[in-house]
């Protein structure tokens, strides 16, 4: 998501001004999508903690994101995790499930998810990219195969022509 710096520093000051006492939750989680994107990312927990009743997929996918930048990776997972069992079929969250294995070295875990995320999606070229991330971090032979498929999904998927110059 890209957003000017401005813009943002703007929505944050707007959403802070508001009455502190009843943030409606999607208020909360709409800050710390901001503070998220201005990588703040102790704001952003900070934010999407006091929206903790707000039980709806998109938050626990914000949560999860927060942690994951702050290498909290345990906690994105679990966060994740809730996503998930909100929204079972949803590729993105999928796809950081997987990043969240692969930061915690839980390799043939990510291959599972993404296969799965390939498997909901397979014109999706991240799911293909990702597989082949952690094919090659395990070795595997045909490793350039799903980074070749995910080129072919997305001729200006510049991360998989990178992987497959080096």
């Amino acid at each position: 998501c890209e957003v000017e710096s401005e813009d943002l520093e703007k929505g944050i000051d707007i959403l802070e001004s508001l009455d502190h006492k009843e943030k409606h939750p999607a208020i909360l989680n709409m800050l710390g999508v901001f503070y998220y994107l201005s990588r703040r990312y102790e704001d952003s927990i900070g934010s999407l903690e006091k929206a903790a009743d707000y039980d709806l997929f998109v938050h626990h996918n914000n949560f999860g994101c927060s942690r994951f930048q702050l290498e909290r990776y345990d906690e994105a997972l679990d966060s994740f995790e809730t996503a998930l069992s909100l929204k079972s079929d949803d590729v993105v969250v999928l796809n950081n499930i997987g990043f969240c294995q692969l930061e915690k070295n839980m390799l043939e875990a990510a291959v599972e998810t993404f296969k799965r995320a390939i498997e909901i999606d397979e014109k999706d070229p991240v799911g293909w990219f990702n597989k082949g991330i952690v094919l090659k971090r395990l070795e595997r032979e045909g490793w350039k195969d799903p980074i070749e498929k995910a080129v072919g999904l997305d001729p200006d998927f510049e991360a998989a022509e990178r992987m497959l110059e080096s």
